[in-house]
């Protein structure tokens, strides 16, 4: 049964010799990861930033799981990550996308069909700004978890994309300068 095709299936796994294709490069973290401080420095400073907005002014999600993920990518790897040659994209997208996840949940509860109709919008979304951000996509599924999630969740989603753009502009701009 199923049982005997999981099993062979892990054995075969397990004993194979899993190895990449000659043609294919594999990255290691050091050869994508931009050279200097400065990166980090932004970052930090960034989530810093947002953190302390958040606890000021009582927008929890100002400072949001995906979004520090969004933003390491851009800081660490901004040659390679494809949102970070559009910054300006992303309020729109995350926005976009939790108010999806907020009007869904609302309509139709926090169910497997509305998870997926949220993951789906979300594609959508992303498909119709010609951008790949897959972190955007947890963006619309976070009102699954929060309780009584309302516009509130969508005006931080939306706040917090525009400081990190802001600031990783002023990064792009500051090392721009510097070269």
């Amino acid at each position: 049964g199923i049982r005997d095709v999981a099993v062979t299936g892990v054995q075969t796994w397990c004993s194979s010799d899993l190895q990449a294709p000659s043609d294919i490069k594999l990255l290691h973290h050091s050869d994508t990861a931009h050279s200097g401080i400065s990166w980090i420095l932004f970052f930090v400073f960034f989530l810093l930033t947002a953190a302390y907005f958040a606890t000021q002014t009582q927008i929890r999600f100002l400072l949001f799981p995906p979004l520090i993920v969004i933003a390491y990518e851009m800081f660490a790897h901004a040659s390679l990550c494809p949102w970070a040659k559009y910054p300006w994209i992303l309020p729109l997208a995350c926005g976009l996308t939790a108010c999806a996840g907020v009007t869904i949940v609302g309509w139709l509860g926090a169910g497997p069909l509305a998870a997926a109709l949220a993951v789906f919008y979300s594609t959508v979304v992303l498909r119709g700004l010609d951008i790949h951000i897959p972190p955007v996509i947890a963006v619309s599924l976070l009102p699954f978890v929060i309780p009584h999630p309302d516009y509130h969740y969508v005006v931080a989603v939306t706040l917090g994309t525009l400081l990190l753009t802001i600031i990783y502009s002023f990064w792009r701009f500051f090392t721009s300068l510097a070269k």
